[in-house]
């Protein structure tokens, strides 16, 4: 067993957790290594993906640092994936916290439209695609965030613009001709 983390070096505090490894020699367990191994590995990922685990961890986070911007970012994408809110508040509310501070933060504006997106506030998701658009670096899921932002927004020739403008750019990839 190997204790890592804060409370093992000079960022200790009484606010710090404990990040627990366990290292098991798997010769040791047991002779067929390769299942006790995808045991372990399952338990793993189990906990990986258990987004109330990973709530849990990001309100303390949030209760820690409140001010930081990483953190509430975090959140607000935990809160965008798993569609539930964090600390009470939705994807949405957290990433208005940043851009509160930071009004130019592509994460934040990506994480507003979509929760947008989500409750079909087309007109708030359209605002922020259109942000996210006038950037200088475009990522392919923000211009196909836009598209539906648009075709929301009933903004149909802006949408079919930028559809043909992306098969145009793309030709060849899956993502785009589906």
């Amino acid at each position: 067993i190997i204790l890592r983390g804060s409370i093992c070096n000079y960022n200790w505090s009484t606010a710090s957790d404990i990040d627990l490894h366990i290292v098991l020699d798997f010769n040791e367990i047991g002779e067929n290594k390769d299942l006790i191994k995808d045991y372990f590995d399952t338990k793993k990922n189990e906990w990986n993906k258990n987004p109330v685990a990973a709530a849990a961890t990001v309100e303390q986070a949030l209760e820690l640092y409140p001010n930081d911007s990483e953190v509430i970012l975090a959140a607000a994408q935990l809160a965008a994936v798993t569609g539930n809110t964090v600390q009470g508040k939705t994807a949405g509310e957290l990433a208005d916290e940043i851009l509160g501070r930071e009004p130019d933060n592509d994460t934040a504006i990506f994480i507003r439209a979509k929760d947008a997106l989500t409750r079909k506030d087309w007109d708030t998701a359209y605002s922020n695609t259109s942000r996210l658009m006038a950037k200088d670096t475009v990522s392919l899921v923000q211009k196909l965030l836009h598209i539906q932002a648009c075709l929301g927004a009933n903004q149909v020739k802006e949408a079919q613009t930028e559809v043909n403008l992306l098969y145009q750019q793309h030709k060849d990839s899956d993502d785009v001709k589906e």
